[in-house]
Formats: C-alpha cells, structure tokens, sequence
C-alpha cells in the first residue's frame, strides 16, 4: 500500500492499547489494530472462515 491510499482515522489514541476497532471507508470496512509498544496494524475486516 502506498501513502497515496492511506486513510487519516483520527489520533492513536483512539485505539486502545491492545485493542483494536473497524473504520468503515469507501473502499469497505478495515480492522485496525495498536500493539502494546504503539504499533498499528490494518486489514480488510472479514471473516476467513465466512468468505
């Protein structure tokens, strides 16, 4: 993914430590997650098992 496609979701602190949420965009809804040392992580919110 490049910077071009990056979506502003508000501040990290937002995002629970730990913890996570779904933000809903154009494009679909995206998991985003925060790490215990404050790293984010995303990705398409879907179930593997449901299709």
């Amino acid at each position: 993914m490049s910077h071009e496609t990056w979506i502003d979701i508000g501040p990290l602190a937002d995002i629970p430590r730990e913890g996570g949420r779904v933000v809903k965009t154009r494009a679909g809804c995206v998991a985003v997650f925060r790490a215990a040392d404050d790293a984010v992580f995303a990705l398409d919110d879907r179930c593997p098992h449901k299709g």
